[in-house]
């Protein structure tokens, strides 16, 4: 059994979770169990918008490390917590599924940036929202992955729920839109993200509900 894990201990690369394959549960309830008592270092500017009652399931994420992985898991699941988005397992009759691509590139200015994507699935197995955005770091082109800094996976995280959560709240009265930032075209093609360290195929992953 994986043993609760504090954000502070992703930062420092010792998180051994894969986010992809066989996540365990407790990866992803430990930050939501520090939220409480522990600074994430990212403060919105507006007040998150709130979806409580949504239950949904990040079915897979394809792209960073396994190291950016883990630091990820926790930011997104504190993210999550921050809107009230329940996270539950596949298995739990989630009424969204969720599919992420982030991948490092060379933007225009020479920078690294990481692109990052999130497609929103119903029931019917039909996309109805993708939320995208990118982020700069001052990672080396050579090797993107190698400085990806927790606060840069922290804003990731809240923007990227920031675009969820809008979703989730108003689901049903309007028509699926894409929420974007900025993305390059070449980063995005038929779904998936494209570019430097993309990774293996995402597979399923196992969520428990939050509180």
């Amino acid at each position: 059994m994986i043993s609760v894990i504090s954000v502070r201990a992703y930062a420092r690369g010792r998180g051994a979770v894969h986010f992809i394959r066989g996540l365990s549960m407790a990866a992803w309830l430990a930050p939501l169990a520090l939220a409480g008592c522990q600074d994430v270092g990212f403060e919105a500017s507006v007040p998150p918008r709130m979806a409580p009652g949504v239950p949904i399931t990040v079915e897979a994420v394809e792209g960073p490390p396994d190291a950016v992985q883990s630091a990820l898991t926790a930011a997104f699941s504190q993210a999550a917590a921050n809107h009230q988005v329940t996270l539950v397992d596949a298995g739990q009759s989630p009424r969204y599924r969720l599919k992420g691509y982030l991948t490092a590139y060379t933007a225009p200015d020479g920078k690294t940036a990481l692109a990052y994507v999130w497609d929103v699935f119903d029931s019917a197995n039909r996309r109805a929202q993708r939320v995208t955005g990118v982020e700069e770091t001052s990672a080396d082109p050579a090797d993107p992955w190698s400085r990806v800094d927790d606060r840069t996976l922290q804003r990731i995280a809240s923007k990227s729920m920031d675009g969820i959560a809008d979703f989730l709240a108003s689901a049903g009265s309007a028509a699926p839109t894409t929420m974007t930032a900025k993305l390059s075209p070449a980063m995005v093609t038929g779904g998936a993200a494209t570019g430097a360290a993309v990774g293996a195929a995402g597979k399923p992953l196992s969520f428990a509900p939050t509180q």
